[in-house]
């Protein structure tokens, strides 16, 4: 073969293998497009499939979960599971569709945590709500504005919103209808006047619609006092030292027997807000009836006279006329000192215990007067001669010994009035239209003997007498105790009466009633040492709240006050440690619209989200934005909604100490006075639980019956958490409505388990340092539920060499479908498919 045919037949031999080569490499791709085609048409068909048992999870959930009376709950490792009173059903499951596996999963979204929900709530929040005021009130943190991230996140539906990479416990887009789990049909809204009357009656009602309680606390209550049907709303102060100061003489100027008298004592209020006496300060009218009969006697020339103090003379006695309005004795009980500390009035400061003497030092020194006797009594100063005789017996002399004795014809009886203007001359006492706010009954005395002499009894005029110069003092005062039983019994409710009869012993046992003669022969007129008790003040007349150490302070009783946020805020209009309140959390809801209108805010309550405005049903109209599920049983998931309220908090300006702060999860205990100001305070009000500990006992005391912040550490929420679930099991879980929660003793349990009192071992219940099951439950109500109405179902289909995912996130509408048995309509929100 020659050289040019062997190149040939090489050319001819590579064409026939190019072409060979060409001709495979195109049956290869024909049979891999051929490949494709059938995987693709699998993934359509898996997609299909996944889609199909979504929907078959989804319409579980609608038939179970539909009706509105119903509650969720997952067991440990377990599906989610919808109950009532009769049975419950579980909401996951699987099936062998052909050659396809099918399951599905429903998950409860109000059982986790939303992290969209403090977002939302202050892009809707109005201006009160922002504010620092507020935030003691409300049951989560609000962020100061939202991140670009967080506002392109809550775009439900968007790559921004399935980008997310949600965390355990962390959801997004949770709502709940404001519907009644267990009874069904919507809740009632409690910031409605007409339902406030008709829950808790027109007078209550009346009140809280009145002005001064539609206004921010922090400017002063007045003194008020309603009840009905077993519940009481008061501001009434209470007197825990009332004493009156009783001094005899005749005054030389025109001979007649004179009745001085001050009346003192310490005023507290215990409430959490200011609360405001009436005009120039006047708090109570102080009446006094049972008062002794005094008779005053010369032992020398064995002259006398006897006056009632109950029925004082009634005359004209030229420079003064005594009528029926000056037959007893009675005097106000007033705050003497200017109106300041941002006050609108004159009154009494959060917890504070203000000594009074009235009149006041500075504007009449010498106090009041009462004219004895129409008797008149003539003073002799000359050295009488030797052997000469008395010109009449109503002469008496320096060195005569005059006798005066007080004897009780009958138990004394104390009523406290409230201010209603100036008391009538031509009335008694008795008579003034003032409401009774404190009455002490049967009240014995011991009956006094006062030995002095003519050069004492008598006095030039009655205009230089003060009340160092008393001869006898009726002091009614609390029993000395300790702060701890202070605390107890304050926190109790059994010192914040209206009534006491001393003749029962129970009642008597909590009062001293002192010789009047020892009680005169006091240094000062008022408790002024911290040794005393709890309630002591260091100077009478005089707020000293810019002065530590100066103002006792004792706030250990809260009130429901504008805005009410919460149905448990209820709560304290009960006797300590009532329970009624829990019936209406899962009945009513506070909307807490703002008084002035605010663009795009409608509701003072951040997480209620206003829903379709065109609902003819109020509750309707409002969504809860992130709500709790209490039947949660994850552990991650309750560590994360306990540590949601984070934060910055400190007192508010006010007082002579200025705290740093109190940084990381806090709760407050006294919603209404978290914000007040630190006044007097030995100490900075915001401390951390490690600067508590080193406080001495006095600062200590004070600190706990003050602060309302507890601010815990990251390792006590993890133990909190703990605690709760695995206490769930002994405290009823899971529970079909938040009263069965409420009731439960999981709260209480859960903080004793996990050491969050520990630090104030020996203090008692009540105090606002401590926290307390129903304080947390007051703050969280309007975010608690037993059922979610946000549910995220999961459906996967498994098979034909693959599998696929789909996800549906479900919403509970207001709307309910044609067949009653199926409740309210689910709609779904969103769709997307992830890799399996």
């Amino acid at each position: 073969m020659n050289k040019q045919n062997g190149s040939a037949l090489i050319i001819v031999l590579m064409a026939a293998v190019l072409l060979a080569g060409v001709a495979g490499v195109a049956l290869s791709f024909c049979g891999q497009a051929g490949a494709e085609t059938d995987a693709a048409a699998r993934r359509f068909r898996l997609r299909g499939e996944a889609v199909s048992a979504a929907l078959r999870g989804f319409a579980g959930l609608q038939s179970a979960a539909g009706p509105d009376a119903r509650h969720t709950f997952k067991p440990r490792f377990g599906s989610l599971r919808v109950g009532h009173s009769a049975a419950e059903c579980e909401l996951d499951g699987e099936v062998m569709v052909g050659e396809v596996r099918w399951r599905w999963a429903v998950t409860d979204l109000s059982a986790l945590r939303d992290r969209a929900a403090g977002t939302q709530a202050a892009l809707g929040a109005s201006a009160w709500a922002l504010g620092a005021a507020a935030r003691p009130k409300l049951p989560r943190a609000l962020p100061a504005a939202p991140t670009p991230a967080q506002l392109r996140a809550l775009a439900a539906g968007t790559p921004e919103f399935f980008g997310v990479a949600a965390g355990a416990g962390e959801t997004w887009q949770t709502r709940g209808l404001l519907t009644d789990s267990v009874r069904g049909g919507w809740r009632t809204d409690l910031s409605d006047p007409g339902v406030q009357a008709g829950l808790f009656g027109p007078e209550l009602a009346g009140v809280f619609s009145s002005e001064p309680w539609r206004r921010p606390p922090a400017r002063g209550l007045p003194i008020a006092r309603c009840e009905t049907d077993g519940r009481l709303l008061s501001t009434v102060p209470m007197i825990a030292d009332l004493r009156l100061s009783l001094g005899f003489f005749n005054s030389r100027h025109d001979g007649r027997h004179r009745l001085r008298f001050h009346g003192s004592g310490v005023l507290w209020n215990p409430t959490v807000v200011p609360v405001l006496a009436g005009p120039q300060g006047k708090v109570f009218l102080v009446e006094i009836n049972g008062a002794p009969e005094v008779a005053v006697t010369n032992l020398e020339t064995g002259a006398g006279f006897v006056a009632d103090l109950d029925e004082c003379p009634q005359a004209d006695f030229g420079a003064v006329r005594q009528g029926p309005r000056e037959r007893g004795l009675w005097f106000w009980a007033e705050v003497a000192d200017p109106p300041g500390q941002g006050m609108t009035g004159r009154g009494l400061l959060p917890g504070e215990a203000y000594a009074f003497v009235s009149p006041s030092a500075e504007t009449q020194p010498q106090g009041l007067a009462r004219i004895l006797s129409t008797q008149t009594w003539r003073m002799d100063k000359g050295a009488p001669a030797t052997g000469a005789r008395r010109p009449s017996g109503d002469v008496f002399r320096p060195t005569d010994r005059i006798e005066i004795v007080g004897r009780f014809r009958r138990p004394l009886t104390v009523r406290l009035r409230g201010y209603a203007g100036e008391p009538s001359r031509e009335a008694p006492i008795a008579d003034y239209p003032g409401p009774v706010f404190h009455v002490w009954e049967n009240v014995r005395c011991p009956d006094f003997l006062i030995h002095t002499t003519g050069a004492d009894y008598s006095r030039e005029d009655s205009s230089g007498y003060h009340i160092g110069e008393r001869r006898a003092c009726l002091r009614l005062r609390l029993r000395p105790r300790t702060w701890e039983d202070f605390a107890e019994a304050a926190g109790s409710g059994r010192l914040l009466r209206g009534r006491w009869d001393l003749s029962r012993g129970e009642d008597a046992d909590e009062w001293r009633v002192e010789p009047p003669v020892l009680s005169a022969l006091d240094v000062v007129d008022h408790d002024a040492s911290a040794l005393a008790g709890p309630l002591w003040d260091l100077r009478p007349n005089r707020h000293d709240a810019a002065e530590p150490g100066a103002f006792a302070s004792w706030r250990l009783r809260d009130l429901p006050t504008w805005p009410m946020l919460s149905v448990g805020a209820w709560r304290h209009l009960e006797p300590a440690g009532g329970t009624r309140w829990m019936q209406a959390l899962d009945r009513h809801f506070h909307s807490a619209t703002p008084t002035l209108s605010e663009p795009g805010a409608a509701s003072h309550q951040p997480f209620y989200l206003l829903a379709d405005p065109e609902a003819f049903a109020p509750a309707a109209r409002w969504r809860v934005l992130g709500p709790w599920n209490v039947n949660a049983s994850d552990p991650r998931a309750w560590e994360a909604f306990l540590g949601d309220a984070t934060g910055v908090w400190r007192a508010e300006a006010g007082g002579p100490v200025t705290g740093e702060g109190v940084s990381g999860a806090w709760f407050f205990s006294r919603p209404s006075g978290a914000g007040q100001p630190a006044w007097g305070a030995l100490t900075s009000f915001d401390l951390g639980d490690s600067s508590v500990a080193f406080l001495s006992e006095t600062a200590g005391a004070a600190q706990r019956a003050n602060q309302s912040a507890r601010c815990l550490s990251p390792v006590q929420l993890r133990a909190w958490a703990e605690s709760i679930v695995s206490l769930q099991s002994e405290c009823g879980w899971p529970f079909p409505s938040l009263e069965s929660f409420a009731r439960s003793p999981l709260l209480g349990r859960s903080i004793e388990a996990a050491g969050l009192n520990d630090l104030l071992v020996g203090s008692p219940a009540g105090l606002p340092m401590r926290l307390e099951a129903a304080d947390l439950i007051e703050a969280w109500a309007p975010v608690l539920t037993v059922r979610g109405d946000t549910f995220k179902v999961v459906g996967r289909a498994e098979g034909l060499g693959g599998s696929a995912v789909c996800e549906l996130l479900a919403q509970r509408e207001p709307t309910e479908h044609a067949p009653a048995f199926l409740g309210r309509r689910f709609r779904i929100i969103s769709v997307r498919f992830r890799n399996p």
